[in-house]
């Protein structure tokens, strides 16, 4: 490579790094998805989370950024730990959050549903909502805290809570180039 273009890429993601978050995500929305279809009456959270493992088993992953979890309930008030005694039934919220690691690189995804019914709740659809407003919110130029501020008041606004304010958080790739100063 040129001293030109090694000077160019200062900054940036080297290719196969990118490719690595690029498995690693793709690889955990779809190990996602495949176990959303095959959710069914009677399942606990423990089932569906050991389901989440065997979907990442044999794809690139060797440990976990955090180990999967399931809660069935109302978002409201979720509780603490998954249990084997919470039963899939229709009309049960289910949060899913799965993040596998590999040696370079990390997926992580977490989805709310609704099982067994043609229309989402409210709930549910306000916090897609959130998701969207946030989005739109956030810049490069913008901190997790300031997201977390604006999300907090969306919610705030809407007479709703985003939670656990501990669990809620962001990892970020180390500063690199000339947006290290950011």
């Amino acid at each position: 490579m040129s001293e030109a273009a090694s000077s160019q890429n200062l900054g940036t993601i080297d290719d196969d790094l990118r490719a690595a978050f690029v498995h690693a995500q793709t690889e955990t929305i779809a190990a996602v998805a495949r176990t959303v279809r095959a959710l069914d009456t009677g399942m606990s959270e423990l089932d569906v989370a050991q389901r989440l493992e065997a979907e990442v088993d044999n794809r690139g992953f060797v440990t976990w950024f955090q180990r999967p979890r399931v809660l069935f309930g109302a978002p409201v008030r979720p509780p603490l730990r998954m249990s084997a005694d919470r039963a899939l039934k229709r009309g049960t919220i289910v949060e899913i959050d799965l993040a596998p690691a590999n040696a370079d690189a990390y997926g992580d995804f977490t989805t709310t549903i609704c099982f067994g019914v043609d229309e989402e709740p409210e709930i549910i659809r306000d916090a897609r909502a959130l998701c969207a407003a946030s989005c739109g919110f956030a810049s490069r130029w913008k901190c997790t805290g300031e997201v977390f501020v604006f999300a907090d008041a969306w919610a705030n606004n809407r007479l709703a809570s985003l939670g656990d304010a501990d669990a809620i958080g962001h990892a970020c790739l180390p500063r690199r180039g000339r947006t290290g100063w950011a």
